[in-house]
């Protein structure tokens, strides 16, 4: 699934609704409206544009992956804040405020917690909401801390639909996520890239065509790989619906690598999407020590100061409480620590 999800309709489809008008068109059709760019970072908005809902079914499950604590807990964790370290600072808190409102309105979590991390004020439904300015610290720590431990970009559908297929896998959510696309009104072409225990690479195409299921059943895609990597096939005919797996072939398919997808139907028009396949190892998170979340969690409590947390930092102290193990009681005293300590 990507964003790159380009429909250009053919000269036929175009002088068939000539006389109907841009309203009577997109009755028709659903036409949707383009994803919005950011202006600051020129990348699309996390999970816009028409099948925005169909990606949150592959969120969903990640966070009852980490909140149950499954086996998968650790690699959903991964994907979700990979994801979030790939938006600027601003769109990563408002889907992290979007995603607490929507868990404590349910009756559940919602808190950093629930991300996989420490329970920075409570837990549960009683965790509180950071605050924007206490999400950007925790935010910039993270992401300094995973500066270098992978330059993939995962706010694009594709790159998390791909990281979900290849690292938790589960066949009812995917069947799920293939439903939900599928139901569209307007004609799509997605793919995404997947791999096996063994991390061999595949490259899953799914045709959609909306409302013109009648007329185009089914659609003919090529492939376009990097430099250094070939389809089997390449190329081939994708039914509705269903969707087909392709094999890629290269001796460097362990990394990350695109391939572009290009589809065209006579009667409908032409596509093309854009499949990033991930690592076969799963990309490492480095998250903070015992002696940073004493910190944050003091800060988190408003018991320490914004400008007296990077001090803390820079000479390795903790705040002591009052209360042991309560980072919202008084602050006793400012003592060295030592990350590497239980």
């Amino acid at each position: 699934m990507t964003h790159h999800n380009r429909f250009k309709p053919s000269t036929a489809h175009m002088n068939r609704i000539a006389g109907l008008g841009l309203s009577a068109l997109c009755a028709s059709t659903g036409c949707a409206p383009a994803p919005e760019t950011d202006e600051e970072t020129g990348l699309v908005e996390l999970f816009a544009g028409a099948y925005d809902h169909c990606a949150n079914v592959l969120e969903g499950d990640l966070f009852n992956r980490i909140s149950s604590q499954d086996a998968s807990a650790s690699n959903a964790r991964t994907i979700i804040w990979q994801t979030f370290l790939s938006m600027n600072e601003n769109d990563a808190y408002q889907r992290y405020s979007n995603y607490h409102d929507e868990a404590h309105r349910a009756g559940g979590g919602g808190g950093l917690s629930v991300f996989g991390l420490f329970d920075v004020n409570g837990s549960g439904a009683d965790e509180r909401k950071l605050t924007r300015q206490q999400f950007g610290e925790l935010y910039r720590h993270m992401r300094s801390l995973n500066a270098s431990a992978s330059s993939s970009d995962w706010s694009q559908s594709s790159s998390f639909t791909s990281a979900y297929t290849s690292y938790i896998r589960d066949a009812n959510t995917i069947e799920a996520w293939r439903q939900c696309v599928t139901a569209r009104p307007e004609p799509g072409l997605y793919a995404y890239g997947s791999r096996d225990d063994a991390g061999n690479a595949y490259v899953q195409v799914v045709w959609s065509p909306g409302n013109f299921a009648g007329i185009a059943p089914a659609i003919e895609v090529e492939f376009v790989a990097q430099e250094g990597f070939t389809m089997d096939p390449g190329r081939a005919r994708v039914a509705v619906g269903t969707g087909r797996s392709f094999a890629v072939r290269g001796a460097a398919s362990s990394r990350e690598f695109e391939v572009h997808v290009n589809g065209t139907y006579q009667e409908v028009g032409s596509f093309q999407a854009q499949a990033k396949i991930p690592p076969a190892v799963v990309p490492s998170l480095v998250t903070p020590d015992g002696c940073e979340q004493r910190r944050l969690s003091a800060f988190f409590a408003g018991t320490l100061p914004q400008e007296s947390l990077g001090k803390l930092r820079s000479f390795g102290y903790v705040p002591i409480h009052n209360v042991q193990d309560d980072p919202s009681s008084r602050v006793m005293a400012y003592l060295p620590c030592d990350p590497s300590s239980p």
